[in-house]
């Protein structure tokens, strides 16, 4: 660490026999035997080499970076350490268990308690701070989703808030004070951030291999063209601010990007507001890419104009604020005074210009902030508990130390004064007003360099400071010369106690101060500008009636803005007739005085986060950088009070309320014999009498003790509870037995009735039984004489239904068989007469015969002699032969063949008949088929009568049936 006191090269022997003596690896370092530097440092690199990160020193735990992924923040790590926090000391030491033991004292004694991780740039506070939060979250959240809520605030921190510098590539630029709420059962019910001191001058200028914030990098080289398109943005390699390389490839950048935009989301942070944002973002680096040139007016007075390679960002700037390019460049070139406006020098402008730059993203930073913690639940008009984690900015010291240097180590001066008070101090003098007997243990405290800073009006750096800005004639040179007077008569004063005396003969603008971590040099230059970081009131006014939307509203709220005037009006109500101005040294300080008050109400716990090497290297562990840390951070006054001293301490009100039912047999009260009795009855179990005193008014443990004082008052709850349980079980057993043997006996007299009552009705059944079937024999008998002639009966009864059946079944045939016999004479009569007349004529010899239709019933197959013109006869017809369609149709309906006899061939010449028959051959064949099909038709139907008959067995007109039947076949 540039500027800490080198030690001597020359081993001593203490390092010697450190060298010498072998790894020890002790989770809490009181348990040392020997204490000093080198065992300590010892003792942390055995368990660093081990990947035993963490260490305990009484209730402080010490955790070293490791720079590397380790398998022990699983949920798995979570459910091992929850309700470990009465037994800290049982397991390894975790960050979980110190996160474990601040909810229990919530829980136990109604306690807010705060949580203090310290340790320089890249030592790993914002991780520790991390894992606390989501341990808390894990297992004491009944809102999931406010809890998810918050981690999603981790990323838009780190992009807006967070920078590389030449310590850390992930430094956080901002102080942060997370509140863990809860309501009267310990559940969490929301969160709240406070955010300290953004490093504003980051935004205009960084140091060497530094980087501006994340936000920069990821909105120039992740935007999408729809992005570039709203916003304007071009390539980093366009802005002079975000010059040099990214650790990150083009690719990752745009990832990072969209999950910033969907964190951004989770807070009703729209796209269009989003859009907003990212708009003031490519508006700051706008602004911080003008350039002025000097120029000479008339009158030879100094003047400025814009570099005319900067009109591209200034129309960017004044279109993405919505305001006119002309309009926001008079603003930079011109100061209004009272009566007229004045030209403004190159520096002025350019000054005006980043602090526009400056204010807008301080003010977009603490709107988003504000519209996180409006999604993080809790109402900010009740009280509510809570576990506070601080995460604050490290101990710095670069090359170049500024303002901003200053205003961070200032604040690790006072929190390292809290440690001390908390730690040390307070409990040395607690020691001393109960009574203990402690030895004093000597430290070297820093409260000489908090009241060079900050006591006395005239004869602090903060007062110096402000003089400076608020006279306006005062230069640099000015203020340095003043704070080098203030360290000459403070290092006068302090001659005895060595705090200044070693501050050397800086370089110009330059100066020393030794502080608790070691000396560092701090350079004044701009010091002025950037304690005032007033925007122009004229700039303030003209963007609240011209700006954009988004840019009015963070303009709206006067308290939001820093101005002179505003400045004067603020400290004008809090010290009336005064005319100074709050400076952003004042606004600080008060915020601390703020934090340091809410903490000191509070329980707090102390995480001290070691950096391994400067080089963020894995498995490296740097002896001489680790114990400079060691040594600043006060670890060895640390383990030796813890030592020798008793951490725990308790009310004697308190105390007995919590352990009275170690000693049950005595009457106790809450004063120091009881106490005592209390420790008496332990000892016979823990066998501890040098861990615990008794003081006037507290009783004291160490941590061991006081751990195994928690358990045996588990086990004695328990063997309590035991004896409760029995006398309750054998309560309830009597009270079961006396239930038991009233319902039993309440069921036998239940079951006597009811059989009563069952047998009662069996008895009446029987008998009625017995008296119904005795009176069913002589009906029996009745029965027996009656039942053949009913069967005689109804045989008969049936017989002749079925012979009626059958004699009409028959006589129905025989009326079917004669009704076709009928029909199948008048056919053939038909035929013969038909056929008679064809031969023999009936007509005149003028009119030939015609069939009539209407006299003489026509078959199907027959057709229409009216309408057929088959039948129409030539004019002059003869008697002795037809024409050729009358004979077709007339032989159409017989069968006549020459061959054979027929009865209606007599007369005719055989040779005549032979030639009708070849003419006529297709109608007569036919004519002989339709006979066919009528004949086979009236066989089936018989059969089919044949069949029926059978089923009614009557075997006589089966046989009738049947002779009818070849009768019609031989016709």
């Amino acid at each position: 660490m540039n500027g800490l006191l080198e030690h001597d090269s020359k081993p001593t022997k203490i390092e010697i026999a450190a060298a010498q003596r072998p790894l020890v690896a002790v989770a809490d370092m009181t348990q040392l035997d020997e204490l000093n530097e080198e065992v300590m440092l010892t003792n942390l690199q055995s368990r660093y080499q081990q990947d035993r990160i963490y260490t305990y020193c009484g209730t402080i735990l010490v955790a070293i970076n490791p720079f590397k992924d380790l398998p022990i923040y699983s949920h798995a790590w979570m459910a091992r350490y929850h309700g470990s926090g009465k037994l800290i000391n049982d397991l390894e030491p975790h960050i979980y268990a110190i996160a474990d033991r601040t909810y229990q004292i919530l829980s136990d004694t109604g306690r807010n308690v705060s949580v203090v991780i310290s340790g320089e740039s890249g030592a790993g506070k914002t991780e520790s701070t991390k894992y606390i939060v989501s341990y808390l979250a894990n297992f004491t959240d009944s809102q999931t989703s406010v809890t998810q809520a918050l981690l999603e605030t981790v990323p838009i921190l780190d992009v807006l808030g967070n920078a590389k510098t030449e310590r850390n590539d992930n430094s956080s630029r901002f102080g942060k004070y997370i509140m863990i709420l809860y309501d009267t059962n310990f559940e969490i019910k929301g969160f709240r951030i406070t955010t300290y001191l953004l490093e504003k001058s980051r935004i205009v200028s960084h140091g060497e291999n530094e980087q501006s914030f994340h936000l920069f990098y990821y909105l120039t080289e992740g935007a999408t063209e729809k992005d570039r398109e709203i916003t304007r943005v071009r390539r980093k390699s366009e802005y002079q601010t975000l010059s040099g390389g990214c650790k990150y490839t083009s690719e990752q950048l745009v990832q990072k990007f969209a999950q910033t935009k969907d964190a951004l989301k989770l807070f009703s942070i729209d796209e269009v507001t989003q859009d907003e944002i990212f708009k003031v973002v490519s508006a700051v680096l706008a602004l911080t890419n003008l350039e002025f040139i000097k120029t000479m007016s008339s009158a030879n007075s100094e003047e400025c104009q814009l570099d005319s390679k900067c009109q591209t960002d200034l129309e960017d700037a004044a279109h993405l604020l919505g305001v006119v390019k002309e309009q926001l460049l008079h603003k930079f070139l011109n100061t209004p005074t009272k009566e007229v406006w004045k030209k403004s020098t190159a520096d002025k402008a350019r000054s005006v210009s980043q602090s526009l730059a400056k204010s807008l993203y301080d003010m977009m930073f603490q709107w988003v902030i504000s519209k996180i913690n409006q999604g993080l639940g809790g109402n900010p008009k009740e009280t509510y508990s809570f576990i506070g984690v601080l995460d604050i900015f490290g101990f710095e010291d670069f090359k170049e130390n500024s303002f901003e240097q200053l205003l961070i180590n200032y604040a690790n001066e006072k929190l390292q004064q809290f440690f001390n008070n908390h730690i040390i101090l307070q409990e040395q003098d607690m020691y001393k007003k109960e009574g203990l007997g402690i030895e004093e243990i000597p430290f070297d405290r820093n409260t000489e360099i908090l009241d060079f800073f900050s006591k006395g009006k005239d004869e602090s750096l903060i007062s110096v400071i402000n003089d400076a800005c608020r006279v306006t004639t005062t230069t640099e040179a000015d203020l340095h010369h003043k704070i080098r007077i203030l360290l000459d008569n403070r290092s006068e004063k302090n001659k005895s106690k060595n705090r200044f005396s070693q501050i050397q003969r800086p370089p110009p603008l330059t100066f020393q101060i030794q502080h608790y971590a070691g000396v560092v040099q701090y350079n004044t230059s701009g010091w002025i500008s950037k304690n005032k970081d007033a925007l122009p009131e004229h700039l303030v006014t003209y963007f609240r009636n011209n700006g954009s939307p988004f840019v009015k509203l963070l303009y709206s709220e006067p308290d939001n803005v820093q101005t002179p005037e505003t400045n004067t009006r603020a400290n004008a109500k809090n010290t009336p007739g005064s005319s100074k101005s709050t400076t952003i040294f004042d606004k600080f300080k008060k915020q601390l005085e703020d934090l340091y008050n809410t903490m000191d109400a509070t329980e707090p716990f102390f995480v001290r986060c070691i950096k391994p090497n400067t080089k963020k290297a894995a498995n490296d562990f740097e002896n001489d950088f680790v114990r400079e840390q060691l040594s600043y951070t006060g670890m060895l006054e640390t383990v030796k009070i813890r030592k020798m001293g008793f951490p725990i301490k308790l009310d004697f009100s308190e105390f007995v309320e919590r352990y009275w039912l170690l000693c049950p047999e005595k009457n106790l009260s809450a004063d120091k014999e009881s106490c005592d009795a209390i420790f008496a009855a332990a000892d016979l179990h823990l066998h501890g009498p040098e861990s615990h005193r008794t003081g006037h008014s507290k009783a004291f443990m160490k941590d061991d003790y006081f751990s195994k004082l928690a358990t045996l008052r588990e086990k004695t709850l328990n063997e309590q509870a035991l004896i409760i349980q029995r006398y309750a079980r054998g309560v309830f057993q009597q009270y079961n037995w006396m239930v038991y043997d009233t319902m039993s006996k309440l069921q036998a007299l239940a079951r006597g009735v009811i059989a009563r009552d069952k047998f009662r009705e069996k008895t009446e059944a029987a008998n009625k039984i017995q008296r119904f079937v005795r009176s069913l024999g002589p009906r029996m008998d009745m029965f027996e004489k009656v039942l053949p002639e009913m069967l005689r009966r109804e045989n008969e009864e049936r017989l002749l239904a079925q012979k009626k059946a059958l004699e009409a079944q028959r006589r129905l045939e025989e009326e079917r068989a004669a009704q076709m016999q009928k029909s199948v004479e008048d056919l053939h009569e038909l035929e013969r007469d038909r056929v008679h007349s064809l031969f023999k004529g009936t007509g005149t010899e003028t009119e030939p015969f015609r069939f009539d239709s209407k006299e003489h019933n026509r078959r199907p197959w027959e057709p229409d002699m009216e309408t057929d013109p088959t039948y129409v006869y030539d004019d002059e017809p003869t008697s002795d032969r037809l024409e050729q369609p009358q004979l077709n149709s007339a032989t159409s309906l017989l069968n006549l063949n020459p061959n054979t006899s027929h009865p209606f061939s007599n007369g005719i010449p055989s040779d005549e008949l032979e030639n009708i028959w070849k003419s006529l051959g297709p109608a007569a064949a036919q004519h002989q088929r339709f006979e066919q099909q009528e004949v086979e038709e009236l066989r089936r139907q018989n059969q089919r009568n044949l069949t029926e008959i059978a089923n009614l067995n009557n075997t006589n007109l089966i046989d009738q049936l049947k002779q009818q039947d070849e009768k019609i076949a031989k016709q």
